[in-house]
């Protein structure tokens, strides 16, 4: 818990705007999505995050090769989904997440850090990240977790 109210702290304070080769690469290899924006989010989800902040907008070294990573969240009419983009040594490549639940843009995006994370409900079932991942969060709950599981993205869901 001290990290995630960390991780939001870092993002209210530090974010204040993504880098350029994230619309860049939405618009050279995704050009029907848009990029979320804090405009797109109801008023209900401010009363668990700063206006300043960045929800939709994550950067971590997901796959552990000392280049950092970006997710956000992109839109195409009634569409969320989560985009990765994945740093290598000859530029990017992503991954690209099922369509989201809902049509309404209460998702936000969190730094997972390396740990054991285990939940009970629906399943005793536990993940040791041996790298960063990225947390899904759906208003202030944790839906799940995308992490490199050393080939590709893989999910570990959590509600």
């Amino acid at each position: 818990m001290r990290i995630m109210l960390f991780a939001l702290l870092l993002i209210t304070k530090f974010s204040t705007a993504q880098p350029a080769v994230v619309n860049d690469y939405i618009k050279a290899h995704l050009p029907s999505w848009q990029l979320c924006r804090n405009e797109d989010y109801p008023a209900s989800f401010w009363s668990f995050y700063s206006r300043e902040s960045l929800p939709f907008f994550t950067a971590v070294d997901i796959n552990d090769d000392n280049r950092v990573d970006y997710g956000v969240l992109i839109r195409q009419r009634q569409e969320i989904r989560l985009l990765i983009i994945l740093s290598d040594h000859a530029g990017y490549t992503h991954y690209l997440s099922d369509t989201l639940a809902g049509t309404t843009l209460d998702y936000c995006l969190l730094p997972a850090p390396p740990g054991r994370i285990d939940i009970a409900f629906p399943a005793i079932s536990s993940l040791i990240l041996t790298a960063n991942g990225i947390n899904l969060m759906k208003m202030e709950n944790r839906m799940c977790i995308y992490y490199w599981n050393g080939a590709s993205i893989d999910i570990f869901k959590t509600l």
